[in-house]
């Protein structure tokens, strides 16, 4: 038979009314009001004092279990006979214990209500003290619901009166609330200032347990800023202070702390070793709830690692331990890291019910902020889905919710989320402002690590847009942050990204330097994985050099590793770069091969874009071999499934693929025959170039108007015609130069950009007016030299002010060395250098406009544009 918990503290007549009372409320046969009713028609309400109560109450707030629903019956009648009694001291009390177990029981909107009920009878009784204790609850309350300005209003109001009362010790624990309610905003500079002045006032008391506990918190923050010496000797002074005190669960807090560090240096192995000893200690102490905590730690560990069978062992365990001592937050977190696992494994719809379930618990207990993020990976997963439209809905509808309850670094994650949808859909104008409001808000807040996330994805898209220099910084940039944070996978993906770069510009070799320089990076961590994606990247820029052998070569390689550490989507991707390969040599049935092979395991896997590349790539071989209807089909099937998914990016490039094989298959014609193909390739051509100019992608957009001059020029017989779109051609490859910085670079790019030149000399040949032809080529030709000369000291008119020519050597001279700066900057300096080179570039631009009207020829040889040879050599220096 259970022993009544009540009889240790009430007379037994009493403890006995009163539990059976609470347990008929439990089983739904009593309301309170029928409780009270019991209480006051018997005898107990003759002896019945407030005394009793208040032990009553006590009882209930320290030694019974709050997820009982007797608790909760308790708790409502001793609220009930707390406000008969009309005490306010006696109201508040038990109000306050009745609202902590309703938060037990996710009543958080009458937990509330009480609270505020309580602090206000508080402050008219004028119990400042007490007053500023539920204040202070009500701002937990407020945090753990994700409302975190209210939160933080509700402490400023605690730390105020407890100041008042000149209360210095409870003021060190509000600040330490209130570093917390900003910590969960990613303010953590502010979060900082808060814990140190907490820090100060704990020393100033010689608390060391509220030390080592805010050394641990300041560590953490310091974490998030990507301050990793300064994080991991915070967590250790801690360490040493809870071992000096004894405090073995507070050890165990600051080894998971240490951990944390390790665990975002990529050091996967030292934080495993951290969190080890934390779970041993924490077992020793008898802490399940830690002990979950641990565990799930170390799942994600092994997640980091690739290893997502272990992972997901840990992160179940952790999941396990949180449900069975009712830590929902705690649930919440393993399930993240078991969607991520599910993720990984491309098991997409397992993430998507995964990620379903912490949502509802989200949701459930009231946490704004989880639920927002949930939303957020729900849209991450569909992304990957391709199924854009759910995406975008799920991801806008997580980032209402963090505008809402301000959570900046939430904000951020959301932008730079959407920004990637819009990128996969070749939305680049769109991708590119959402990316910049999360870089702008990452950098406000001083999150290097997400500062670094978005500059990567930034340059991508200004790749994308034809701003390489721009790209080049921002990459820059994000290697200069991995490098400061010791991230050598973060580093290892921008120094490909750069390489990435060089090959767009034409500059092979510094291309390959880069590639070989990550691809040591990875060999370092010994991720094999990664091993083999740079080796198929390598493969690409020694394609573009011509050496298809070590192209191929490099391919086989990373294939090899794809298939031992099964990696179906690397394989299927190497296959289709090394069908590019074959298909770049001729070896067209080879080429065929590896399409199909690809094509096969890009279907097994639901990846529809690279289904389409295949088949376009299938095009490309029957294309070459003059089949021209057999590519028509295949480009048909590729353009179909781009526009399928809404890959405006590669449908521009097949309707460009199309336009060229109807021109061709027209070309087998007689003239009479040939019309209708021709006027098929025209009408490919101009879709292809209106969606070219609507996606902003500069590159395909200049391939489809060159290719249309092509076709006026050369099989409608409209000169005027082929002019003007090899001159559009030309003037695109012109606005890309135009914003090169770098002269190697802008040589690079223009190097392999000659399509438009060439076409417009033949057109001038055609037209039998070779003096076109003549400055058409030498125009062409004179490229690298007026590229070269853009960038030397030149013999400028005598007409041109000495002051104008001083400051244009001078912001020359600060360009070049603001650009080297930037290259060697730490995460500190590198933001500050790119604002730097922009303002310099503006002030050059200005200094050349103020020149323009003495000295055109000369701005226009030093922008770069074109000039004629007899203008040329007045500006050359003399010898």
């Amino acid at each position: 038979m259970q022993t009544n918990p009540l009889s240790n503290d009430l007379p037994q007549p009493t403890a006995h009314l009163f539990w059976q009372l609470a347990e008929q409320m439990a089983a739904g046969e009593f309301t309170t009001d029928a409780a009270i009713q019991r209480i006051k028609i018997s005898p107990v309400s003759q002896t019945f004092t407030l005394n009793q109560l208040e032990a009553l109450d006590k009882v209930v707030r320290e030694k019974l279990d709050y997820n009982s629903r007797i608790t909760m019956a308790l708790g409502f009648i001793n609220y009930a006979l707390a406000q008969l009694s009309g005490e306010a001291t006696l109201i508040a009390n038990c109000g306050i214990t009745l609202a902590e177990v309703q938060q037990q029981h996710k009543q958080n909107k009458a937990a509330i209500t009480n609270l505020e009920t309580a602090r206000d009878l508080l402050r008219q009784i004028n119990h400042p003290l007490e007053e500023s204790t539920v204040t202070s609850n009500l701002g937990n309350l407020y945090l753990k619901l994700g409302q975190v300005s209210q939160a933080i209003e509700q402490y400023q109001t605690a730390l105020s009166l407890v100041r008042e009362l000149k209360e210095e010790e409870r003021a060190g624990w509000r600040l330490s609330n209130l570093g917390r309610a900003y910590s969960s905003l990613g303010e953590h500079q502010t979060a900082i200032s808060h814990y140190e002045q907490a820090l100060a006032v704990a020393r100033q008391f010689d608390d060391q347990t509220r030390t080592s506990q805010i050394l641990f918190d300041l560590g953490y923050e310091h974490l998030e800023l990507g301050n990793y010496e300064q994080a991991l000797s915070l967590s250790q002074e801690g360490l040493n202070l809870a071992r000096a005190v004894g405090n073995q669960k507070l050890e165990a807090l600051c080894l998971s702390g240490i951990g944390n560090v390790y665990l975002r240096q990529g050091e996967a192995q030292q934080a495993i070793t951290q969190y080890q000893q934390a779970l041993g200690l924490t077992r020793i102490n008898g802490d399940p709830s830690f002990e979950g905590v641990c565990l799930g730690n170390i799942g994600y560990c092994f997640f980091s690692l690739r290893d997502y069978a272990t992972a997901k062992n840990y992160l179940e365990q952790g999941l396990k331990i949180a449900r069975q001592v009712g830590e929902r937050g705690n649930q919440v977190r393993w399930l993240i890291g078991l969607g991520q696992v599910a993720r990984n494994l491309y098991k997409h719809n397992l993430a998507l019910d995964i990620f379903e379930q912490g949502l509802h618990i989200a949701r459930e207990i009231g946490n704004r902020q989880q639920e927002s993020r949930f939303l957020g990976l729900l849209g991450t997963v569909y992304q990957e889905l391709q199924d854009y439209k759910q995406g975008v809905t799920f991801t806008q509808e997580g980032l209402t919710i963090a505008q809402e309850i301000g959570d900046r670094t939430g904000i951020a994650t959301h932008f730079g989320h959407l920004g990637t949808l819009y990128y996969e859909q070749n939305y680049y104008t769109e991708a590119r402002e959402a990316y910049e409001q999360a870089l702008t808000i990452s950098r406000e807040l001083g999150e290097i690590q997400n500062v670094s996330i978005w500059s990567a994805n930034l340059n991508l898209v200004y790749r994308i847009l034809g701003e390489y220099e721009q790209a080049i910084i921002l990459a820059e940039e994000s290697l200069s942050i991995a490098r400061h944070r010791g991230d050598h996978r973060a580093q290892a993906y921008q120094l490909a990204s750069l390489g990435l770069l060089e090959h767009d510009l034409g500059n092979y070799r510094l291309g390959i330097n880069y590639f070989q320089s990550a691809l040591a990076v990875i060999r370092q961590l010994g991720d094999r994985w990664m091993e083999g994606m740079w080796l198929n990247n390598i493969s690409y820029v020694y394609r573009a050099l011509g050496d298809y052998q070590k192209a191929i070569s490099l391919q086989k390689e990373a294939l090899a590793i794809a298939e031992e550490v099964g990696n179906n989507t690397n394989q299927w991707h190497i296959l289709s770069g090394l069908g590019g390969s074959y298909f770049a040599q001729k070896e067209y049935e080879k080429a065929a091969i590896s399409y199909q092979q690809s094509h096969n395991l890009a279907k097994e896997g639901n990846d529809l874009r690279s289904m389409a590349i295949d088949l376009g790539g299938l095009g490309n071989v029957h294309y070459s071999q003059q089949q021209y209807q057999q590519a028509i089909d295949y480009y048909d099937q590729a353009l179909e499934s781009a526009q399928a998914i809404n890959d405006r990016q590669n449908q521009c490039g097949w309707l460009i693929n199309l336009g060229q094989c109807y021109r061709a298959l027209g070309r087998t014609y007689s003239i009479e025959q040939s019309a209708p193909y021709l006027k098929q390739s025209k009408e490919y051509f101009e879709k292809a170039i209106a969606l070219g100019e609507k996606i902003g992608y500069i590159d395909l957009l200049r391939i489809a108007q060159a290719n249309l001059g092509h076709l006026y020029a050369k099989d409608f017989n409209d000169a005027q015609q082929g002019q003007i779109y090899y001159e559009r051609a030309i003037k695109l490859l012109e606005q890309t130069r135009g914003i090169l910085i770098e002269e190697n670079h802008r040589i690079g790019f223009f190097g392999r950009t000659l399509d438009a030149y060439e076409g417009l000399m033949e057109l001038y040949l055609t037209e039998n007016n070779p003096l076109a032809a003549w400055i058409t080529t030498e125009r062409c030709r004179s490229r690298t030299l007026v590229e070269q000369l853009a960038q030397t000291p030149l013999s400028p008119p005598a007409v041109v002010a000495n002051s104008l020519l001083n400051e244009e050597a001078y912001w020359l001279s600060e360009l070049r060395r603001l650009s080297l700066a930037l290259r060697h900057a730490s995460e500190e300096e590198a933001p500050a250098l790119v604002d730097q080179v922009e303002t310099a570039q503006k002030t050059l631009d200005n200094v050349l406009e103020r020149m323009a009207p003495q000295a055109s020829d000369y701005v226009d040889l030093r922008r770069g544009l074109p000039i004629k040879f007899q203008d040329l050599k007045t500006s050359l220096r003399a010898v």
